[in-house]
């Protein structure tokens, strides 16, 4: 497979006539080999017609903004979470999960495919790694916390135009409604032991 002017991917397989049936965005050429769109549904179809190692777009023209370039495993950790409509993420502590979750986020932005996430997190890190993350890595992004004495400024918070959301796992019950209400594309979960136990945490109606 070959990654042609970062816009087309040219595969050599057994069997073109399938990826040209079923992915408009492709052409039979004389040699045999098949040129593909490279963007991100094409990609995804090819993952899922079991073509090993396709790349995701994002490794194309993406320009991976902040203040840090990312290291090649985030780069391998953003690529794997756009290929995947869910994905879970066991990298170790320290690798810089929070960095690769923004981009591959903010990389959906920017193709359109979405449009609001919605950031579940334990409180201790709501500020402190999210937003600050937020800051670094997507700054042109806006953002809104979920959080306050006031049940009210919480729900404006949900209700706002931000494109990312913060909100903590115990204040989740307190704007539940208004977070059925909005319209998330995309809810990232920080913290895979608060996933073990949906009903817990009151997940069960985000994920029905």
């Amino acid at each position: 497979m070959k990654i042609i002017n970062n816009k087309a991917l040219l595969l050599k397989v057994r069997e073109p006539g399938r990826i040209t049936t079923l992915i408009p965005k492709s052409k039979l050429l004389d040699s045999g080999e098949v040129l593909v769109n490279w963007g991100l549904d094409e990609a995804q179809v090819l993952k899922n017609m079991r073509i090993k190692n396709v790349p995701s777009p994002i490794n194309g023209l993406y320009d991976w903004p902040g203040l840090y370039s990312p290291f090649d495993h985030q780069r391998v950790t953003s690529s794997f979470l756009t290929m995947n409509r869910r994905a879970f993420c066991f990298n170790e502590q320290g690798t810089g999960k929070t960095s690769s979750v923004i981009w591959a986020a903010d990389y959906l932005m920017t193709i359109k495919k979405v449009r609001r996430v919605l950031v579940l997190c334990p409180l201790s890190i709501m500020s402190a790694a999210w937003e600050g993350d937020l800051f670094k890595f997507a700054m042109h992004r806006t953002v809104a916390i979920a959080h306050s004495y006031s049940k009210e400024k919480r729900i404006a918070a949900v209700n706002s135009e931000a494109e990312f959301v913060i909100c903590n796992f115990d204040g989740l019950e307190i704007v539940k409604e208004a977070i059925a209400n909005n319209a998330f594309d995309l809810i990232v979960i920080d913290e895979a032991n608060a996933y073990k136990n949906v009903a817990s945490i009151g997940l069960k109606f985000l994920i029905s």
